[in-house]
């Protein structure tokens, strides 16, 4: 009567679960066939089997599906009420549209025909097809699928790779894409990141605080907003309150992102297979502006002004922009 799901990756291994009735009626409920590709039936109950669909090295495409079965000495072709949907993996959403300087992050792929094959990798490269070659960053990526009570695999898909501290050796954009067999990329679904240092543009108090943002007490303890760009490489961050000041830690709020087109651009690069040619165009999501960290301020070692900056780096270094407040002895 039906199966789930209905479409899957050309790399194979979906699990398909097809659903009806009568099935212990036969001897033997024997193979799946998708469109010519014969594969062998598994878990057979009453009112269902399932089968996991062959790889489809010919590319997407949708294939007639069959069964074969027993009864009596005689084989049975039972035809299912639908037809199978392969397709390229492709990347729908990675969980993020920025990474700061110096720090690692986690991406969370999403999209469509990712519910199978062993091999996937996540690849960066930088947009500017003049500068391809000069940073690309391949690691490896495991996928995790839910499945139904009957173990059907659904999508979507989630695919998880961690991008290292500094593997990024320039700033500006790059491409984010997915290989899922070591040569083969979902080169027309591609996203965007931007790699780019946290600067610090200004600070804000609550609104319910007498007196201004940049003073505050020696005693600490109080809220303060720090406003800048591109504080997303972490949900933590340390602020450093003077040169010789206490350093506190951050809650990181994001800015909304606007969508713009990208720029077009056509032409070969040379990736680690040597064998990728892609065209780039498409939508993508740059910064926004009044990222945010929420924080409370250290107490004073010292009377005066001092300036504020942002860690890029877990606390070793700090951002050359900043902005400067005002310790003040409270009274």
């Amino acid at each position: 009567n039906s199966f789930e799901p209905m479409s899957g990756p050309d790399t194979g291994a979906t699990n398909v679960v097809f659903r009806g009735v009568g099935f212990d009626n036969f001897d033997s409920v024997d193979t799946c066939n998708f469109g010519g590709k014969t594969v062998a039936v598994a878990n057979v109950t009453a009112t269902s089997f399932s089968c996991t669909t062959p790889a489809w090295s010919e590319g997407g495409a949708v294939v007639d599906v069959t069964i074969s079965a027993t009864w009596k000495g005689h084989v049975y072709t039972l035809y299912a009420p639908a037809q199978f949907d392969y397709g390229r993996p492709e990347v729908a959403d990675i969980g993020r549209e920025r990474v700061a300087l110096g720090n690692s992050a986690v991406f969370s792929i999403t999209g469509n025909y990712l519910n199978g094959g062993s091999s996937y990798e996540c690849y960066f490269t930088q947009a500017d097809l003049a500068q391809q070659g000069n940073t690309e960053v391949v690691v490896d990526a495991s996928v995790s699928c839910s499945t139904n009570a009957e173990g059907a695999t659904l999508e979507p898909c989630t695919l998880s790779c961690e991008l290292p501290a500094d593997a990024l050796s320039t700033i500006g954009d790059y491409i984010v894409e997915i290989s899922y067999d070591s040569s083969s990329f979902s080169n027309d679904n591609q996203a965007f990141i931007l790699y780019q240092n946290p600067i610090v543009t200004g600070i804000e108090k609550p609104a319910d605080e007498e007196g201004t943002a940049d003073i505050i007490s020696n005693l600490g303890g109080q809220t303060r907003t720090v406003v800048g760009d591109n504080f997303n490489g972490g949900t933590v961050y340390l602020v450093q309150w003077g040169t010789d000041g206490g350093v506190s830690m951050c809650t990181y709020s994001a800015a909304d992102f606007v969508p713009t087109p990208a720029p077009t651009t056509t032409g070969n690069s040379t990736n680690f297979n040597s064998s990728r040619s892609a065209s780039h165009e498409q939508s993508r999501m740059i910064r926004g502006v009044g990222d945010s960290l929420s924080c409370i301020t250290p107490a004073a070692r010292e009377i005066g002004e001092v300036q504020v900056r942002v860690s890029i780096d877990g606390g070793r270094n700090f951002t050359d922009s900043f902005v400067a407040v005002e310790y003040k002895k409270f009274i």
